[in-house]
């Protein structure tokens, strides 16, 4: 049973380790603080802190990086930086992939420099152009400061029935003035109102909870736009809500501050009916307080969206973090508010365990071949009672469509999965068209067939689940598809947070890790050390022993922290009780054994891993 799966499986590491990344030196005249040490920070959010890092650009084009703090804030040092400065904050809110901006001048340096959507848009119409493209220019252009004034004056005016609404002060200074990242004051603003392109140089700003809208173009020095309409009566118990159900998420933070909490303690956080991949409330309750991992859990960056206050509704996404470690992965929950006016969690909701992640996989460290990059998708299905079917039925099949994030329609790519006939029923796996065959959850990057073309998938397109009981038709066998009478029992959608890498960061096994697998024999501790590639943080580590006809001991180990560089797999794991176990073949002269290491990127949680074989004696040795 995979619960809480990314929480477990992954924790990042957050700001406690900075990214500096020096595009060269330049003269001292106009460098920040004449040789004192200089800061830029603020606040990055858009309704929610932004899970990223805060990237610097000064007048010569220089830059210096750094990760965003979970509450929102960055610290950026430009001692050895000119002014002006560029700011981007890149990241994730919510699941869905930012890309905010800010600009900030020499007299602005150990002051508050924010980068939200509104200072986003203030840089946009200072500039006359997409704050991305004034960013990205090679020629250093200085806003005008009494221009960037006027600007952030006006998107005031743009917003002022928000504001007033929310009862934010009229001395706030968009750019300049501090604030948290905690659903009140200016951040509760950012939760109710949405800026998005809508053509080339427009912005449309949205009132999320009434639906009014007024666009702003940003190549109109005098836009001068109605502002934007809102009301204290529909704004108001939205914020409340909002300010409540991130308490609920503080509430679970507490619980698990110093220990583990009781299932009796936090039961009532959680609604009757949650579910959550396949799994009803008492089995993940019981799951979550006696995992001696999760002491310390903290949810944060908590982002609310599909409010509806009357309805008592809400789909939440949030991070978890252990020990100062945040997981890139965000979780998806749907919330609701009860016959006491409490809300609880509801859980994903869904029938099955289901992933789409990329994956760069150097298939054998001992040969010349270089590795390869692609997607990994699969479906579990544990509880056959809950598919709808009045015989029980398993998922046996699944659809999974990448659709274009633009119109929400075009599909871009599919890829069939079914239940092979040497597989546990409910493990729906990945089926290639090239190979004829299941390959667990592995489908290549490629152009071919059997693969996907990764130069398709981009950030913000969906990902649907369609999931069938009826077995994958694979008459065709370089042409499988659903079932010609199958109807779908459950589908479901997320959003891509990235667009994949292709080129793999693979981690390096030490060399006395080489030694120990060549000497290994079973009923041996087995000790792994490994070195990571720039960037990257530990996530896993698979061994497997197996024979000759594919029984095999598996066993995963991700009980360490994201910076660790070994583990121990410990001999009661690999011995020939194990083995035993495994079915392993008895009469083997040798059997195979396979180390994998994985490590994730440490923005996009991207995965990247690197296998070691080595053939040891088996029990006829």
């Amino acid at each position: 049973m995979k619960i809480f799966d990314s929480i477990i499986g992954f924790v990042f590491l957050s700001s406690t380790l900075a990214l500096t990344a020096c595009g060269g030196g330049g003269s001292d005249d106009g460098r920040a603080g004449g040789g004192a040490t200089a800061i830029l920070n603020g606040t990055a959010a858009a309704g929610a802190p932004i899970i990223g890092q805060v990237t610097v650009k000064d007048s010569l084009g220089n830059s210096k990086s750094a990760l965003i703090e979970a509450d929102g804030s960055y610290r950026v040092d430009v001692t050895e930086l000119t002014a002006p400065y560029r700011l981007r904050a890149l990241g994730r809110v919510g699941g869905r992939s930012v890309k905010l901006f800010s600009y900030a001048e020499a007299a602005d340096v150990n002051g508050t420099i924010n980068i939200t959507p509104f200072t986003d848009l203030i840089v946009a119409n200072a500039a006359q152009q997409i704050a991305e493209t004034y960013f990205d220019s090679q020629t250093a252009t200085s806003l005008d400061a009494t221009v960037v004034a006027e600007q952030e004056a006006a998107l005031q005016d743009k917003l002022q029935n928000v504001f007033k609404a929310l009862k934010v002060s009229d001395a706030i200074d968009l750019l300049h003035t501090a604030f948290s990242a905690d659903h009140s004051g200016l951040d509760a603003a950012l939760d109710v109102v949405r800026l998005q392109y809508t053509s080339t140089n427009v912005v449309t700003i949205t009132n999320l909870i009434e639906k009014t809208q007024i666009s702003d173009d940003i190549t109109a020095s005098n836009d001068n736009t109605a502002p934007l309409p809102a009301s204290e009566a529909k704004l108001a118990p939205a914020v409340r809500d909002t300010q409540a159900i991130a308490t609920l998420t503080d509430t679970m933070t507490q619980a698990f501050a110093n220990g583990l909490p009781s299932v009796s303690a936090i039961q009532d956080y959680f609604a009757d009916d949650f579910y959550e991949t396949d799994t009803p409330k008492s089995a993940f309750l019981t799951d979550i307080t006696t995992d001696p991992i999760l002491v310390g859990l903290r949810f944060s960056a908590v982002s609310v969206s599909d409010l509806d206050s009357d309805m008592g509704t809400a789909t939440i996404s949030f991070y978890t973090s252990i020990d100062g470690f945040i997981d890139p992965v965000p979780i998806n929950w749907y919330v609701a508010r009860d016959s006491d006016l409490r809300w609880k969690f509801k859980g994903d909701q869904r029938i099955a365990d289901m992933y789409f992640e990329f994956h760069c996989n150097d298939n054998n460290q001992n040969d010349s071949l270089s590795g390869g990059c692609g997607v990994n998708t699969r479906v579990w299905d544990e509880d056959f009672t809950n598919n709808g079917t009045v015989s029980n039925a398993p998922i046996a099949s699944a659809k999974v469509s990448i659709i274009d994030g633009n119109d929400g329609s075009t599909v871009k790519a599919v890829i069939y999965l079914g239940t092979p006939a040497n597989a546990s029923a409910g493990d729906v796996q990945v089926y290639d068209e090239a190979l004829q065959a299941y390959q667990g959850d592995w489908k290549a990057f490629g152009v071919g067939s059997g693969e996907v073309d990764p130069s398709i998938l981009l950030a913000g397109d969906i990902i649907e689940y369609q999931l069938f009981t009826e077995d994958l038709d694979i008459s065709s066998p370089a042409a499988p598809q659903i079932a010609s009478a199958a109807i779908a029992v459950a589908s479901y959608q997320d959003t891509l947070r990235y667009a994949p890498s292709t080129h793999g960061l693979y981690p390096q096994a030490t060399d006395s890790t080489l030694t120990a697998m060549g000497n290994f024999t079973l009923g041996d501790n087995l000790t792994i050390g490994w070195a990571r590639a720039s960037g990257t943080l530990s996530d896993e580590v698979l061994v497997e022993i197996s024979d000759s006809m594919g029984n095999r001991i598996e066993v995963r180990d991700s009980s360490f922290l994201p910076d660790a560089t070994s583990t121990i797999i410990a001999a009661s794991e690999l011995d020939a009780t194990a083995a035993s176990n495994a079915g392993l073949d008895v009469n083997a002269t040798s059997y195979t054994l396979l180390v994998r290491i994985f490590t994730r990127d440490q923005i996009t949680g991207q995965q990247h891993s690197t296998d070691y074989t080595a053939t040891i004696p088996g029990p006829a040795a």
